[in-house]
């Protein structure tokens, strides 16, 4: 082969390579809009459930009455001091809420805890 040959092999490698690395790039660029397009289908579908739950005939309806909401939820907020809220507003999970009233620190069960990783003991078998 002459060194020709040789540096025509190289360049259409190296011509190669790049269509390759176009067309992989562009296939990423698909398939990151085909996420972005399901993700806003999704969107509009969660969207539409919404304003048919609240009996609206369009979603600029909903979108009115988000805006209200919030404009709302806003005032309120600006309205009440940030000092008057007590620990009996703040809202809490049903299930938490009844964990914490069966919880009896004195169990035994709670001093077996590893106190470094919160891990429960491991129990050592002999064979």
């Amino acid at each position: 082969m002459s060194v020709s040959d040789l540096e025509s092999l190289r360049l259409e490698e190296e011509r190669l390579k790049f269509e390759r690395d176009t067309a992989f790039e562009a296939a990423m660029a698909g398939l990151a809009r085909v996420r972005e397009l399901e993700q806003r289908q999704q969107e509009l579908r969660e969207r539409g459930m919404e304003m048919l739950r609240r009996g609206l005939k369009s979603l600029d309806e909903l979108d009115a009455e988000e805006e209200k909401e919030k404009l709302e939820k806003e005032r309120v907020e600006q309205e009440r001091p940030a000092d008057s809220m007590n620990s009996s507003e703040i809202a809490i999970d049903p299930v938490l809420a009844a964990a914490l009233d069966d919880f009896d620190p004195s169990d035994p069960f709670w001093a077996t805890l590893d106190s470094g990783g919160g891990s429960l003991p491991t129990e050592q078998h002999s064979h």
